[in-house]
């Protein structure tokens, strides 16, 4: 399998980690579809675990209203905002749903939670400041917006690579702490360490900022 588009490393810095010296795994294509599939599955659970997509993407989402001058929004940090309509759901005959879209114009709303490098990293939202507030109701608010960093930060490429070169290593022994490879030590962190670790790297990316 080749590396999926949200893959948030690549083969060749989960090599280096798994053989600095290049002259093991390192040197061996055999094992390239192995590490990606690795890397696959590292950078699955951690969106999986952050709940959130982190490579940049066009979105079209539709939002309950709040009842507030505050709608947050499900992605972040935020890159841009295209439209943002109430929705009104009418017959569209014959058992059809139509939706009838009210654009409000950019000057009735303000962006926050801004892409700005890594400083931000929490959610992004609108603020109506108009006056008026985003209406309570059912899916009623629509926000086509694009979020996300357009480089993975380099923390999450890091720990995406460390945790597919440990999965590697330990491939075979699940709670292994320690192996020789070629002329290389692999001194490893235990199963209960690499889930505490992997808390405190990805804690700050969970971050929801609002207001």
């Amino acid at each position: 399998m080749s590396l999926k588009p949200n893959a948030m490393t690549d083969a060749a810095r989960v090599k280096r980690l798994l053989d600095p010296t290049s002259t093991g795994v390192g040197a061996n294509a055999a094992f390239d579809a192995v590490i990606e599939d690795l890397i696959n599955a590292a950078s699955d659970r951690i969106e999986s675990k952050l709940q959130r997509t982190i490579r940049e993407l066009l979105y079209t989402h539709y939002f309950p209203g709040t009842g507030t001058e505050f709608l947050g929004l499900s992605e972040g940090p935020l890159v841009s905002v295209a439209s943002v309509s109430e929705v009104a759901y009418v017959d569209g005959g014959s058992g059809a749903r139509q939706e009838n879209l009210t654009a409000l114009d950019p000057y009735q709303y303000v962006e926050h939670g801004m892409r700005s490098g890594e400083a931000y990293r929490g959610l992004a939202f609108l603020e109506r400041v108009d006056g008026g507030v985003f209406t309570a109701g059912a899916r009623n608010w629509q926000v086509v917006y694009t979020a996300g960093w357009s480089t993975v930060p380099e923390a999450l490429v890091d720990w995406a690579a460390y945790r597919a070169a440990h999965q590697f290593v330990t491939r075979e022994s699940p709670g292994l702490i320690s192996k020789v490879s070629e002329d290389w030590q692999h001194n490893l962190l235990s199963p209960k360490q690499l889930d505490e670790q992997e808390d405190r790297i990805l804690r700050p990316f969970r971050e929801v900022v609002v207001g």
